[in-house]
């Protein structure tokens, strides 16, 4: 069946997610999937010498252990690290209450 791999599963691109029925190309590389709207903007943000930059604090890529890309913005571990204590200390606050 099209849109799926030979175990079943569901082809999306590995990015932003999106099935094969929301984008026009998916470009299969060895383990990921990559669609032509995040290829587009990847493009983009690679002409513009955003790629390797978080969009958070900033920080070039060899300044982190690593940046993750969605399709319109890039974080760093450091700063997910970050948001994942803000999203503990949101959760115990409020089950305190």
């Amino acid at each position: 069946m099209v849109g799926e791999t030979a175990l079943g599963h569901e082809i999306r691109c590995s990015f932003c997610r999106k099935s094969t029925d929301e984008i026009r190309r998916l470009v299969a590389g060895p383990d990921a999937f990559i669609c032509d709207e995040c290829t587009a903007k990847f493009l983009e943000a690679l002409r513009k010498d955003r790629l390797l930059a978080c969009d958070w604090c900033g920080k070039k890529h060899e300044d982190v252990r690593s940046i993750l890309g969605g399709p319109t913005a890039f974080i760093c571990d450091e700063c997910i690290e970050l948001c994942a204590d803000i999203v503990r200390e949101e959760t115990k606050a409020i089950a305190r209450k």
